[in-house]
């Protein structure tokens, strides 16, 4: 058993390895993403660490500390990474805390005063402490699967290590009849949080990932030049079968003779208005529902269920918006205005056709002067269209 299982163990620096080679290749090709900076860190620790504890029984001095500081290192550099995914870290002054009073005691066990027990309750004290510490941390706030996933082998190795200092008190080795039995089973369960770390980074590697392909959609859904949702994301929520249940009502607002001001002005100060109108827009209605910018000088706004008997209301106050947009001086004399169109979602009808019934809102309102809103309603199988006043 013990050399299945010492082969089993020098697996794991390899697959550290190659976890190392994948955090650093993702590092470096998305370097705002802290996640995998602290998971390369921590899995190199995890290679070394086991390295130097599988060199017993020819361990120097060196390869024992190398070991049990690495550990520490290990755990805490992959907890920072499950962490700093949600924006939330490992307590510095509790790191401190433990290092300060581990390491000197650590030390002291291999170079003066040659006492395995102490340098076996400080490594394994040590980790428990830093998983416990995340444990606790990672309890906050909100969790997705990949979270679950690493808690659970949190909570798992939290208590082999109480175990493994158990047996290893309660029958010493070197005091034991059947003592070699007894190291079978501490290196067994020495490979069982081995096995639990390369699970650790499967599942790390794989949130990260999941975190990345997350974010790039949503930057997809951003509008490059107003900083609100474009038309890739209102198509999405169109769709999405998961979200549209939730809207019961639609805004389109259309800048007024906005190619005019293109024309007069220039682009530049096109963009400036749009960039303006879209700011207000988000600002005032943002709370009743997704501002979008459909393209061009043209927004939409959905309206969640219980905003819509506020439908009316909330028209004219993305027309006000508009209204109030003003840039500085030269161009603090254009006046800016919309036309709005809005439409209610009868039951079971697909959001994109209520879109649709408030885009022809939205033409009614350029067709009747500009610069108001109508709404649309279906009564009796037919469209009634009325000014919103």
């Amino acid at each position: 058993m013990m050399l299945g299982v010492s082969a089993i163990l020098w697996l794991i620096p390899a697959f550290s390895v190659l976890f190392g080679v994948t955090f650093a290749t993702i590092a470096m090709a998305y370097k705002s993403e802290v996640a995998p900076r602290w998971a390369t860190a921590g899995v190199v620790a995890l290679a070394v660490a086991i390295s130097a504890d599988l060199a017993k029984p020819d361990s120097t001095e060196l390869s024992l500390w190398v070991a049990g500081v690495g550990h520490w290192v290990a755990a805490g550099c992959m907890l920072q990474a499950m962490l700093v995914r949600h924006e939330r870290s490992l307590p510095r002054i509790y790191l401190i805390s433990i290092f300060a009073l581990l390491v000197p005691i650590h030390l002291w066990s291999i170079w003066i005063g040659d006492v395995p027990p102490v340098r076996i309750l400080a490594v394994n004290s040590g980790a428990f402490a830093i998983f416990a510490l995340a444990l606790v941390v990672c309890l906050r706030g909100p969790i997705d699967a990949f979270d679950k996933i690493m808690r659970s082998i949190i909570v798992v190795v939290l208590l082999l290590y109480p175990f493994r200092m158990a047996v290893y008190f309660w029958f010493p080795p070197e005091a034991t009849p059947g003592g070699q039995l007894v190291s079978q089973y501490m290196l067994l369960i020495f490979t069982m949080v081995g096995i639990l770390g390369v699970a650790f980074s499967m599942a790390l590697l794989l949130a990260i990932g999941t975190d990345i392909v997350q974010r790039h959609r949503l930057d997809s859904e951003i509008d490059a030049l107003t900083g609100i949702r474009n038309r890739r994301a209102l198509n999405r929520q169109l769709t999405d079968a998961n979200s549209v249940g939730g809207y019961g009502a639609v805004l389109v607002v259309d800048l007024d003779h906005f190619k005019r001001i293109n024309d007069h002005h220039g682009h530049d100060v096109g963009d400036k208005i749009l960039i303006a109108a879209a700011r207000e827009l988000d600002a005032k209605l943002s709370r009743f529902g997704t501002v979008t910018r459909m393209g061009g000088e043209e927004f939409a706004v959905l309206l969640t269920n219980e905003n819509v008997a506020a439908g009316p209301a909330l028209a004219l106050s993305a027309r006000q918006a508009i209204a109030s947009v003003r840039l500085p001086d030269p161009h603090d004399q254009i006046e800016v205005t919309a036309s709005v169109g809005l439409a209610f979602r009868e039951i079971d009808q697909p959001l994109s056709d209520t879109l649709r019934a408030a885009d022809l809102a939205m033409y009614h309102a350029k067709a009747a002067g500009r610069n108001c809103a109508f709404e649309v309603e279906r009564r009796h199988g037919l469209l009634e269209l009325r000014a919103v006043a």
